[in-house]
């Protein structure tokens, strides 16, 4: 398996357009390996892990790890919807029934990850297993904030979506559909 990095697009997303971070915070991103003043194209998946880490200890230090994360998410991909790429699939996003968008979850997913092992399996008719390897552990909490998201965008109800982590930076996201 290639190493997996994070592409500028979700760094951008979350700490450009969604949280907008003080000095403080931007001084921890540093830390971290992300220097919002000198944005590189790509970062390893660690750097996006611990960056995530670090936004969820600003942003929802009343949370657990594993909600904040689902949090967090939600707020990623209103931010992420507002790069070149997240407009893209945002502008699709009221064409497509739920089963279209979780059929094209890991198409989207490789718009802000490179080299990340994505296996999505229907276990049946409504229900479907994306397993995550190599994206990070809470990659599907995360994914449960960004889905929320746009299936409120979808105007789809009675998803539900249930978050697995898998330990080192494997993870999955089973999705049931009404």
């Amino acid at each position: 398996m290639s190493q997996v990095v994070a592409l500028q697009s979700l760094f951008e997303g979350l700490f450009v357009r969604a949280l907008q971070p003080n000095a403080a915070f931007k001084e921890r991103l540093r830390g971290k390996g992300f220097d919002l003043a000198r944005m590189q194209p790509r970062y390893p998946i660690q750097v996006w892990i611990d960056c995530v880490d670090v936004a969820i200890a600003e942003v929802y230090p009343q949370l657990t790890r594993a909600e904040a994360w689902s949090a967090i998410g939600d707020r990623f991909v209103e931010g992420y919807f507002q790069t070149l790429v997240g407009r893209m699939i945002a502008t699709t996003l009221p064409f497509l029934s739920a089963k279209t968008f979780v059929g094209r979850s890991p198409r989207f997913i490789s718009t802000g990850l490179d080299g990340v092992n994505q296996v999505l399996t229907w276990e049946n008719e409504k229900t479907a297993l994306l397993s995550i390897k190599g994206g990070g552990e809470l990659a599907g909490h995360l994914l449960v904030g960004v889905c929320r998201n746009a299936y409120r965008r979808m105007k789809v109800e009675g998803v539900q979506l249930e978050p697995k982590a898998l330990g080192g930076l494997d993870a999955e996201l089973r999705t049931i559909l009404p």
